[in-house]
């Protein structure tokens, strides 16, 4: 059993077209995980996945920027399916020399 983190302080990016997915992942990772809604941003195609990572990305310089630590994709979004969103973040980060988030691919 997995014990609430409370104190949760780890960004997390869920992309997923299907509001219903949303809608449980949400429900799953706050009620169960314990993670806070304000540490997860939530998108709804590959391009928006892309624009917020990106962003993200972008911030790391700032004082108290935190990265995203974990990435949960669905495979077959619009505009940027989850494999080609994998492929442009690799990219991303090698470019900027930090470390990339693992990813979950749904």
């Amino acid at each position: 059993m997995y014990a609430p983190v409370r104190d949760c302080q780890k960004q997390i990016l869920v992309a997923d077209d299907m509001k219903f997915v949303i809608v449980a992942m949400k429900a799953l990772i706050e009620n169960i995980f314990g993670v806070s809604d304000k540490n997860v941003t939530y998108v709804r195609d590959g391009q928006q996945a892309l624009d917020e990572i990106t962003k993200n990305l972008q911030n790391s310089h700032f004082p108290g920027h935190r990265p995203f630590a974990l990435l949960i994709l669905d495979f077959n979004m619009p505009y940027l399916n989850g494999l080609q969103v994998v492929d442009k973040v690799k990219t991303l980060y090698w470019r900027s020399g930090e470390s990339q988030p693992p990813f979950f691919m749904m």
